[in-house]
């Protein structure tokens, strides 16, 4: 019996190797380092007061349902928002 890292992709056919654990390693990692933007962009621009316009301000405030954190605004449903 051949090891599946040994079988050939039949003709026509192109095989893909996959490495499932390196996905979800480096996705989880992304979005961790998302998260963390996030934070620290509310931390630097609404509570340090980088910016004075309100609506840079309202965009990075992670306690607003409309700001770039919680994004889908709709919560992914489609249609939208009812």
């Amino acid at each position: 019996m051949s090891e599946p890292g040994n079988m050939q992709a039949p003709a026509g056919m192109t095989r893909v190797d996959v490495d499932a654990l390196r996905i979800i390693g480096v996705l989880f990692f992304v979005l961790v380092g998302a998260e963390i933007f996030f934070v620290l962009a509310d931390a630097i621009i609404n509570v340090g007061e980088l910016s004075e316009l309100g609506a840079v301000r309202r965009f990075f405030n992670i306690a607003r349902e409309d700001g770039v954190a919680s994004w889908p605004p709709d919560g992914g449903k489609p249609g939208g928002v009812s």
